[in-house]
């Protein structure tokens, strides 16, 4: 390879801000080459848009060497005007290498439409070429080809250089193969980035048809209108030529039937129904929109009829999925539900009879169930067999009043039960349509002339050659294909509607989930679009394929100027596919939406992985991120035996490109792992390579194992804290050794996690918030089970035993866990947090429960006795734990701490678990608990301050008499005290009564020692607290005491002696008893008082008798002062007066003073 071919190299891979992966082992990157020959490189302008002669693109591939760089000139080729260069035969190989062909700065069109059957757009066998600017379109086989061996290609470049319509991004579509095909082992080091693939520049979008309204008028006005999924509703005036969106005040956008008035000619009047109970309606021919429905209902608009003699009697009727009939009985304007006898509100369609002025009479249908109402929907009755189901569709006959006719379309793939029709008003049915070749008939239209014309139109999904048209001439009887519509050969058919003038304009419309509208202008024989301004079509097969052992080759770059969009294709957007297809990395794309990443424009698979290995889909950064949204099919789909060790990362995945909305309705699978695909990862262990994830996570069918679903953000936005709906993670039919560890798996419609199907075993999922946001303390529940095991799923783990094993699994609207069904045996579920947040202290608790086991499952194990194994069980708003069914049996609840629940911490209920009877336990002491049960039972003890099992505190086994005793020294952590048992057989039973552990009395007041005289009354007394009835027993000097006349209480708290003696003297104590034991008082020692001569003090007073005397009283004799204390008066002459207070006091010193 010569200097100049090795820079240009390099320069081709630094293109596209590139990773370069390394080649696989034992392949070279060096291959033999040709020289380059003679010359120096060179500008080469093309001048012409002829296919051939001077100046035109072919005379330049022919003469140019590595090297040459072929532009165009603008005013040949300008930029806002691109000029097409119409192709006859196949350009030339470009295969001498190092080649640019550059129309960034002009306006070029390839355009393939004339050349032969199979011929390709640019084929590319050399290194080191560049191909950017170029809109490469409608070649009947791939837009461009880069395969034997070439290397370090570049298709495209940075879309926000240059004048040309994408930049120097190509645009490559409406090619019937491939947009970009790469294939063949050692074709490696090609890019293909900033390029617009199934797509044109205006961004198309994504019109998903789900409702035809004709007008009446429509032999004179030509006018239809469409609802659509994403963008509200279109109209043409011209029969279909060209479209324009009228959804001025439609707040839904999400249209999903029309009705259009009887007399629309005069009075211009169209209603709509939409998603979550929308019901809007237009007086002017869809300019503006209002909604009429006052909120009566939220449930999807399945379907409206408007009466016959809308113009005066104003009625129109909704049917909704999940609440039945409403009807309005002044144009829209009230509303009220009309459900007597509907046992079903759960509609797929309502038809109202065309003589409905004169017989009022309404037909409408659920998935199994027909009902009839003749008395303006007041009253319903079923008609339909029991034998039809799968409804799709009715269809009433234009001259009901007089033939009586309806037809059923279903999904039943018997073989002439796909239609059935009733001439009797639906009083009896008959099968009339259907074979192995056409079955699942989605859609029904009757001809307006039917009762002339006999001609009925049907759309089939299944059987034959892919979907079709059917038309029948004769009623029914028999039936005749009228595909193909070839450009919606890969999509599937939304509506038809048959022209109100079809005798004379043989006109029928069918709309398309990917392709828009086509129309038939000679009932169904030819099939033109129908797409004036709505879609245009991508590639008929895909976007890019990688095939046949490609490697190292990058779709994308890591900034938005390489970012494809990849979108609109009737395939895959991006597929890499064969054994040997290795290290290649598809990074910073749009593969789904439009050029915005903010509306869907879905191929029919995001990206396939189909047994290639060692492939990136995304990478650790943000500008690594792909968004793969809105395709139909599968966003991520990873397949076959040979898909080993590929790694999905950092991607948006059927979010919008801000990671805050979704496409709901757009896709069916996020991400499809099956048929034997193993070691893939999908997400990280760093933040960086976290994808988020809606419409979940599938892994399914026997040898698909060992994958890893890791650190994603499934059915939440970017930021983990909103919800997004969608499903969640399904793992089933035989799936093995995956792993789903520490995702958020929350604000999903239903399950958050599945595990389903026989052989579905030795999964894993561990360290998961399943319920919460990211943080797991606020509550993003999911509306069923945070964890479903089902089906025969078997021997799988749920949390684990190391720390920080364990789920979150809180805020579902079910049941945290349910395992459920025979054969779903020996699943695990070990140290979670069920009902809480990882600190087990925030309330979060699971709507229904805790953890469910029932309808035969058994011998799983809930918790466990080793260190890490118990769950935490708390908050939920029913049991625990419940495990329920006759044949529910085995199931072990072990070592689990389970409180603060709505209900019952375990309940066996209908023979789950056998009923195993819990005993009834004693407390034996303040640390140990007894009772009887069967020999060699495992008794697990647990206290809890109410009556469940907080703490678990050890486990006995009961012996051979069925007794057991357990002792915890230190006591329980209680205060109440229950316990389980666990048979031979592994089935536990429910908590036994609970019981307060008794306590050995505590003396808080000892009795009291002292001196006492005799005959005096003493009182002693003790105070004592503990667990139950307390016992006292009064002793003296050791010997038990009495009751005697004297001496009473010797048997309570209080001891008391009257006439207290000398012999009573000694020691007293009091022995206080419960049924935990006894304590012995502190000694009260008992003495006799010893009596002391009291001195008194006084004075004597002398003189006549009758004569008074105050008596004053001194501390001091000399100093004073003195106070009266009291006066006297004498009775004799000699008298002496005693200070009575004086007694055991300080003497004083006294004087009697005469008193005047």
């Amino acid at each position: 390879m010569n200097l100049t071919r090795c820079l240009v190299s390099v320069v081709t891979l630094a293109a596209c801000g590139l990773w370069v992966l390394p080649a696989v082992a034992g392949e070279s990157d060096s291959q033999p080459v040709e020289a380059a020959p003679l010359g120096a490189p060179a500008v080469i302008t093309v001048t012409s848009t002829n296919d051939s002669g001077a100046a035109t693109l072919r005379e330049a591939i022919l003469n140019a060497i590595p090297g040459d760089i072929i532009r165009f000139d603008p005013t040949v080729f300008p930029p806002a005007n691109p000029a097409s260069i119409r192709l006859k035969t196949i350009l030339p190989e470009i295969a001498s290498g190092e080649l640019t062909i550059d129309g960034s700065n002009a306006g070029v069109v390839l355009d393939g439409r004339d050349t032969p059957p199979g011929i390709h757009g640019l084929r590319i066998t050399s290194d080191g070429n560049v191909i950017k600017g170029l809109q490469i379109v409608r070649f009947p086989g791939d837009g461009v080809q880069i395969s034997s061996w070439a290397k370090r290609n570049t298709i495209g470049g940075d879309w926000t250089v240059g004048t040309a319509p994408h930049g120097e991004g190509n645009i490559i579509t409406l090619n019937s193969g491939s947009g970009v095909n790469i294939f063949d082992a050692g074709t490696s080091d090609n890019t293909v980035c900033g390029n617009l693939i199934g797509l044109d520049a205006d961004g198309t979008l994504y019109i998903f048809v789900k409702a035809i309204g004709v007008s009446p008028g429509f032999a004179a006005d030509q006018t239809v209108f469409i609802g659509t999924s994403f963008y509200g509703v279109w109209k043409t005036t011209d029969g279909g030529n060209s479209w324009a969106r009228v959804s001025s005040g439609l707040a839904i956008l999400d249209v999903r039937t029309l009705a259009v008035s009887p007399t629309y000619a005069t009075d211009r009047t169209v209603f709509a129904g939409t998603a979550l109970g929308g019901i809007f309606k237009t007086v002017n021919g869809g300019e503006t929109w209002m909604r009429i429905d006052g909120g009566v209902t939220t449930a999807n608009i399945k379907a409206l009829a408007v009466s016959p003699n809308f113009a005066t009697d104003g009625h129109i009727f909704a049917a909704t999925e999940g609440q039945g009939i409403f009807a309005s009985r002044d144009g829209g304007s009230n509303w009220t539900a009309r459900n007597s006898g509907l046992t079903d509100g759960w509609l797929n369609s309502l038809v109202i009879s065309p003589n409905y002025t004169q017989d009022r009479t309404l037909f409408a249908f659920s998935w199994d169930r027909v009902f009839k109402s003749v008395n303006q929907g007041y009253l319903w009755t079923e008609i339909s067999s029991g034998t039809i189901t799968a409804i799709h569709t009715l269809a009433i006959s234009p001259t009901y009043a007089s033939d009586r006719t309806l037809f059923i379309a279903t999904g039943q793939s018997e073989p002439g039960r796909a239609i059935w029709k009733s001439t009797d008003g639906g009083s009896s049915w008959l099968p009339i349509a259907g074979d192995s070749n056409w079955w699942d008939v989605q859609i029904l239209a009757v001809s307006p002339s039917f009762q002339t014309d006999q001609t009925l139109f049907a759309f089939h999904n299944a059987g034959g050659p892919g979907p079709s048209v059917r038309r029948s001439t004769d009623g029914g009887a028999t039936w005749a294909p009228v595909y193909p519509v070839p450009f919606f050969v890969h999509g599937s058919y939304a509506a038809l509607a048959v022209s109100p003038a079809y005798t004379e304009d043989r006109t029928v419309y069918a709309s398309s989930d990917r392709w828009g509208m086509a129309k038939s202008t000679d009932g169904g024989d030819t099939w033109l679009e129908a797409n004036g301004g709505l879609t245009e079509r991508g590639n008929a097969s895909h976007g890019v394929t990688i095939s046949g052992g490609a490697h190292s080759n990058v779709i994308g770059g890591d900034s938005p100027g390489k970012r494809n969009v990849i979108s609109h294709n009737a395939g895959w957007g991006v597929g890499i596919t064969d054994v040997g297809t290795t290290n290649n990395l598809v990074i910073g794309n749009y593969i789904g939406t439009d050029g915005t990443g903010a509306a869907p424009l879905g191929n029919d698979m995001g990206i396939l992985i189909g047994d290639a290995g060692y492939n990136r889909i995304g990478g650790d950064r943000p500008e690594h991120r792909n968004v793969i949204s809105g395709n139909r099919f599968t966003d991520v789909m990873i397949g076959g035996e040979g898909a080993g060790y590929n790694v999905v990362s950092a991607n948006f995945v059927g979010t919008d490109a801000s990671g805050s909305g979704t496409f709901h309705g757009a896709t069916a699978y996020g991400v499809r792992i099956e048929n034997g695909a193993k070691n893939n990862v999908v997400g990280g262990t760093s933040a960086g390579e976290r994808n988020a994830i809606v419409n979940g996570i599938y892994l399914v069918y026997g040898g698909t194992s060992s994958n890893k679903i890791v650190g994603n953000f499934i059915g939440t936005d970017a930021t983990g804290t909103i919800p997004l709906g969608g499903d969640g993670i399904e793992i089933s039919w035989g799936s093995q050794h995956v792993t789903v560890e520490r995702n958020v798996i929350s604000g999903l419609v239903g399950n958050g996690v599945d595990l389903s199907g026989q052989g579905t075993m030795f999964n894993t999922v561990r360290a998961n918030y399943i319920g919460t946001d990211v943080t797991g303390t606020k509550p993003l529940g999911n509306q069923g089970f945070g964890i479903n095991i089902w089906g025969g799923a078997s021997a799988n783990l749920i949390g684990g035993d190391a720390p920080g094993d364990g789920n979150v699994i809180s805020a579902n609207g079910s049941y945290g866990i349910q395992i459920h069904g025979t054969g779903s045996v020996s699943n695990r579920v070990s140290g979670n947090r069920i009902g809480t947040d990882p600190s087990g202290t925030i309330a979060l608790g699971n709507a229904s429960g805790g953890v469910y086991i029932v309808d035969g499952a058994q011998h799983n194990r809930v918790g466990g006795t080793n260190s890490g194994q118990g769950n935490l069980v708390a908050f939920n708003k029913g049991d625990g734990v419940q495990v329920s069914g006759a044949n529910t049996i085995g199931n072990s609840i072990s070592g689990n701490s389970i409180h603060s629940n709505g209900r019952q911490a375990i309940k066996l209920l209908d023979g789950g678990n056998n009923n195993l009877g819990a005993p009834v336990i004693q407390p034996a002491s303040s640390n140990s608990v007894a009772g009887v049960t069967r020999p060699a039972y495992i008794v697990e003890i647990f206290s809890d301050a109410d009556y469940e099992g907080q703490h678990f505190e050890g486990s006995v086994i009961a012996e051979a008499s069925g007794q057991f005793n357990f002792s915890k020294p230190g006591g329980f952590t209680g205060p109440r005290v229950a316990v389980t048992v666990t048979d031979e057989a592994g089935n536990t039973s429910e908590f036994s009564n609970h019981v307060l552990p008794v306590e050995l009395p505590i003396i808080t007041r000892q009795p009291e020692s002292g001196s006492y005289k005799l005959g005096s009354n003493v009182i002693l007394s003790v105070t004592a607290v503990g667990t139950g009835p307390l016992a006292y027993q009064w002793h003296k000097d050791g010997v038990n005491l009495a009751e005697s006349g004297r001496i009473t209480g010797t048997r309570s708290s209080t001891l008391t002696i009257t006439g207290f003696q000398a012999s009573d003297a000694g020691e007293y104590r009091v022995v206080v008893s419960s049924a935990a034991g006894s304590v012995t008082s502190l000694p009260a020692v008992l003495t006799v008082k010893v009596l002391e001569i009291e001195m008194l003090a006084g004075v004597w007073v002398m003189g006549q008798v009758g004569q008074t005397y105050d008596i004053e009283a001194s501390w001091s004799l000399d100093v004073g002062p003195w106070t009266k204390v009291v006066t006297v008066k004498l009775t004799q002459e000699r008298q002496l007066w005693i200070d009575m207070d004086s007694l055991g006091r300080p003497k004083r010193f006294y004087r009697p003073i005469p008193v005047p």
